[in-house]
């Protein structure tokens, strides 16, 4: 499926440490893992899940068609 790939490919190798370090300094203060956000040193992906990093909605998984959500900080891509 091509939201799961668009996922891993942004999971994979150094991504996700290169796209945190565009956000700049005092990254470690926003997300941190609490509050329905991702922690900003982790990447993660999921059906529904508000705490992943990139979120696939539900209907996405039923579709099999879609958007993905990306749940990071704005400028982080």
């Amino acid at each position: 499926m091509a939201f799961i790939a668009a996922c891993e490919a942004l999971g994979r190798g150094d991504k996700p440490a290169e796209h945190i370090r565009q956000y700049g300094s005092g990254v470690e203060h926003r997300p941190t893992g609490q509050h329905e956000t991702a922690r900003f040193s982790e990447f993660s992906y999921g059906v529904s899940n508000r705490g992943a990093s990139v979120r696939i909605p539900f209907q996405v998984e039923i579709d099999k068609k879609g958007h993905i959500e990306d749940r990071r900080p704005p400028g982080v891509l």
